[in-house]
């Protein structure tokens, strides 16, 4: 076999060099800044040089302009060390440093930082004419962080955190502050939450961006574990206590569905007074800083974070991941590397196996087989605690022996008064046997539930909706209070069936058909016919019929009252319509069928009563929409020309990652609800229309070859310009493409996606923000990473330096394959 040559070999070792250069400069520049928190007389460190090339004619120059910079900090290190030693901060020092040693050597590589140049701002300078700054609290690539006086405030202490855009051009710049301006609004949405410090403002100077947040007296968990415990394993008490705390504060910022993702022991703060863990940093905010051409910035902290947010796509239980790392930390004494080489169980011996299992579920690699909640791990710590109780030696209902009956010489005369002592059991028996009686009725009372409710082997029930989660608060209830556990002891514990409401009025079809894909519901309302076929091709089943006294539906052309179009035979290509969304079945699927064949100026993307509206101001010539929303009493300025064919409605599915047991027990429990539940103004479901005729599953095999032949002709179609031809030329075949997304940025409103083929092609598909946003719903720019897509255009790509190139105009151009 042979080996490098040695060039090769020559540059390889150059690049080693250079790399542990880099990372025991960051050491060192971190190491002087942690000492002048405590030391006044420390000169100004030196910066560190800007990113190391790679390239064997530079590198030895870099070396040595490295090497030089490493002994100056060494010098200034060396001084620190030279001046009167507190053991114990030494000590504390040291265990600090080393696990800061760690970190920098997890970040290098794919993680390691673009620049290593941090611009601190001097002591003393004002902030918005209002923040005095007084000590640097950390710095490093996505920004620093200051202890400040609110000079407004009495000179109260507040954090301000410094975010400093990576490029400075006047896209990046706008696009940065649009993203600033959002997370700081979700920032202050989490003022209700007391374990998190209240934001208190926000603001842009001199194309910088500053957050200023309550400030936290206390220390860090990174503080509690390496110092207070020096680095000590923790005993289970401590452990488990941790694990709540930590847990608590969580759960609150659970509630409203928002992830922290950079949950790591620097990021949690106990506070001195309450003792209540805070947390600190939230990782949505980093972006602001990469919101350049690279939309693929990962956030996290390599060691905590996990598989699914390495690629981009964090849960809410990669949080609880995070917080497993943390606590197998603190309880095994190792570092965060060790941790994740696996066999953390051998350092873990001093805890419970139950302890053991609950930190290994909440660290599973795959985050399906994880804890998907945070109340989950609080139940289970509750039922270890019962457990420990309940397994003490029974003391308070003693049974007292039978008293010993001796034989001895009595008159017969007394033989009544004996036997009446032989009858008549001791008082300490008699007391036993009421308190065993009163035990066993009130575990037979308890019991009789488990006997009669439904049964579910889950503990907790996801139901999907695209409307507003307040119509379901009945419902949530009665699911939780006729549902009870599968497990016998589980149920005598008093563990309960927890049910939670996801999405609502603004999810789009598209994020709703892939929390489905995902199997994120276990019960999903879907509201459209489309979304129904969705879910029956994902092996979601039937449970009822959603608008059940309408079973079927029809859209309907209007035009104004006044308006000369009689028929859809007068359309023209100058007669404008309203139309809903690309995926809406009654205002646009119908239509455009309907509509197939002509040629007509459309305006997309408008809700039912908004398009009513359009054509009663005659915005636009005619609408298209649901009947329900567009004929009635109340609109005498409208007209009819033109009636859908009639389509099966929606309905409610069940997952298939439930047991067959578990589908039953649900779906009887829901069809046995109130009128009240099941009624149009709460959840609106049934088997039964209200004149008690029976509703039976959708069948929409007809509208699914409808949707079919509309599809074929909007691959034809560019919405983006009017006016729109509804067909396409005689012999057309589209220009496919299946591939995988490994690559987004962002430049103003367009945004491009870098996909792999499978013919081995490199294709750069440009999006303008509508579609992408429609594509993603959340529009963040790595949502698609990794995915797989199909895409079918009228035309070729067109070569480009970087690939071939194609230009998405409408959503039915572009597919996520599950």
């Amino acid at each position: 076999m042979s080996g490098n040559s040695p060039a090769e070999q020559h540059e390889k070792n150059y690049r080693i060099a250079l790399k542990q250069l880099k990372n025991s400069h960051k050491l060192c520049i971190w190491y002087l800044k942690l000492n002048k928190k405590y030391t006044q007389d420390i000169p100004d460190f030196i910066e560190p040089v800007k990113p190391i090339s790679v390239t064997v004619q530079e590198s030895a120059v870099e070396l040595k302009q490295l090497d030089d910079n490493y002994q100056a900090l060494l010098s200034e290190i060396q001084k620190i060390q030279e001046q009167p030693k507190d053991t114990d901060k030494i000590n504390k020092t040291i265990l600090i440093a080393q696990n800061k040693a760690e970190e920098i050597k997890l970040e290098s590589g794919e993680f390691e930082t673009q620049s290593s140049n941090i611009n601190l701002l001097p002591i003393g300078t004002i902030l918005n004419n209002q923040y005095k700054i007084i000590e640097i609290l950390s710095a490093g690539s996505f920004g620093q962080t200051y202890l400040a006086n609110d000079t407004n405030s009495f000179d109260e202490k507040v954090v301000v955190k410094q975010f400093r855009p990576q490029s400075s051009d006047e896209e990046t710049i706008k696009s940065a502050k649009s993203l600033f301006k959002r997370e700081a609004q979700t920032l202050y949405k989490l003022n209700k939450i007391d374990s998190i410090p209240n934001l208190k403002a926000f603001f842009e100077e001199d194309n910088q961006f500053y957050l200023v947040q309550e400030f936290i007296d206390g220390n860090t968990l990174e503080e509690e574990i390496l110092l207070e415990n020096n680095g000590n394993k923790f005993s289970e008490s401590r452990v488990t206590k941790l694990l709540q705390d930590i847990l608590t504060s969580l759960n609150n910022l659970h509630s409203l569905s928002v992830i922290h993702r950079d949950i790591k022991p620097s990021n949690l703060i106990r506070n001195i007074d309450n003792k209540k863990i805070y947390l600190i940093d939230f990782g949505a905010v980093k972006q602001i800083v990469n919101n350049s051409t690279d939309g693929t910035i990962i956030i996290g902290t390599k060691g905590y974070m996990p598989f699914e947010q390495l690629q981009g796509q964090p849960q809410l239980n990669s949080d609880i991941y995070a917080v497993g790392m943390i606590v197998i930390q603190a309880a095994t004494g190792l570092k965060i590397s060790k941790i994740n080489e696996g066999q953390w169980q051998v350092e873990a011996k001093h805890l419970s196996d139950h302890l053991i299992c609950i930190l290994e579920k909440m660290t599973a690699i795959d985050y399906k087989n994880r804890y998907r909640y945070v109340q989950e791990i609080l139940d289970d710590l509750k039922i270890r605690k019962s457990t420990n109780v309940s397994s003490e030696p029974i003391t308070s209902a003693v049974v007292s022996p039978i008293t010993e009956i001796k034989y001895t010489s009595q008159p017969i005369n007394n033989i009544n008064t004996a036997k009446s002592k032989l009858l008549k059991p001791s008082l300490g028996l008699t007391i036993a046997g009421v308190v065993v009686g009163i035990a066993v009725l009130g575990f037979f009372i308890k019991s009789i539930p488990y006997f009669t409710k439904a049964k579910i082997s889950i503990d907790t029930i996801t139901i999907g909706t695209l409307e507003e989660p307040k119509r379901y608060t009945e419902l949530r209830k009665h699911l939780e209070t006729e549902l009870i556990p599968s497990n016998f002891i589980d149920y005598i514990r008093g563990k309960k069936i927890t049910v939670n409401i996801n999405g609502d009025k603004t999810l789009s079809y598209q994020e709703a058909q892939q929390r489905i894909t995902d199997k994120q519901w276990d019960v999903a309302f879907t509201l459209s016919p489309i979304i129904s076929i969705h879910a029956k091709k994902q092996g979601y089943k039937y449970i009822a019929s959603m608008f059940p006294d309408k079973p079927f539906y029809e859209a309907g052309i209007i035009v104004h009252k006044s308006s000369p179009i009689q028929s859809l035979d007068d359309i023209k290509p100058s007669t404008t319509i309203a139309l809903g969304n690309f995926n809406s079945a009654s205002s646009f699927y119908l239509p455009i069928y309907d509509l197939y064949g002509k040629t007509i100026s459309v305006s997309t993307g408008h809700k039912g009563a908004k398009i009513r509206d359009m054509v009663i101001n005659k915005e636009v010539d005619i609408g298209s929409a649901a009947m329900g929303d567009i004929i009635n009493n109340k609109f005498p300025d409208l007209r009819l020309v033109g009636i859908s064919r009639k389509i099966p409605g929606s309905g409610v599915y069940i997952s298939p990652n439930l047991s067959e047991n578990d589908q039953n027990s649900i779906k009887k429990v829901m069809l046995y609800a109130s009128k009240k539940i099941k009624s149009y103004e709460q959840a609106n479901y049934g088997d039964k229309s209200k004149d008690e005729q029976p509703v039976f599953e959708p069948d929409y095999t007809e509208f699914e070859k409808l949707m079919e032949r509309v599809d074929s002709l909007l691959v034809c179609s560019d919405f983006s310009k009017n006016p729109v031809k509804l067909y396409c030329p005689e012999g057309f075949t589209p220009y496919e493409i299946i591939g995988i997304v490994n690559g987004s940025s962002i430049k103003g409103n367009n945004y491009t996606l870098k996909v792999t083929g499978q013919d081995f092609n490199i294709y750069i598909v440009n999006l303008d923000k509508k579609v992408f946003n429609e594509l993603t719903n959340n529009g963040q720019l790595n949502a698609l990473q990794g995915k797989k897509i199909n895409i079918k255009i009228t035309t070729n790509p067109h070569q480009t330096n970087q690939g071939l190139s194609i230009d998405i105009t409408q959503i039915q151009q572009v597919k996520i394959i599950n």
